[in-house]
């Protein structure tokens, strides 16, 4: 699970680089802008579902809070990435950097939680 979680993130943050080095190279088009959202949805959809499993099992106990506060955290980064997005005089250049800089840190934060912890399927 683990290395699906990991690879789904990276094909997302690959995804949202892309778009940044299109948008910064002006070779901005409706059909690269879907094909790299396609890829970038594709890998949040592999990671987001696995980082939830994850996030909640890692105490039965207290699996009621971990869901709370995994969605918390999930809609207040939500909402201060999209509080970036409106940021600057060019929205496409804005959203693209902080897609970029979200996928980047959280394939960070993922290589730094699985950092010394035995692998998982």
């Amino acid at each position: 699970m683990d290395r699906v979680m990991v690879a789904g993130n990276a094909l997302s943050a690959i995804s949202a680089v892309s778009l940044l080095l299109i948008v910064l190279t002006g070779h901005v088009a409706v059909a690269s802008i879907i094909v790299s959202m396609f890829f970038y949805t594709f890998g949040c959809g592999m990671a987001g579902p696995i980082s939830l499993t994850l996030a909640v099992g890692v105490n039965p106990m207290v699996i009621g809070s971990a869901s709370g506060l995994y969605g918390a955290v999930q809609m207040g980064v939500g909402a201060l990435c999209t509080a970036l997005a409106g940021l600057g005089s060019s929205p496409v250049l804005s959203t693209a950097l902080v897609l970029a800089g979200a996928g980047l840190t959280g394939q960070f934060l993922f290589w730094m939680a699985l950092r010394g912890r035995p692998a998982r399927g």
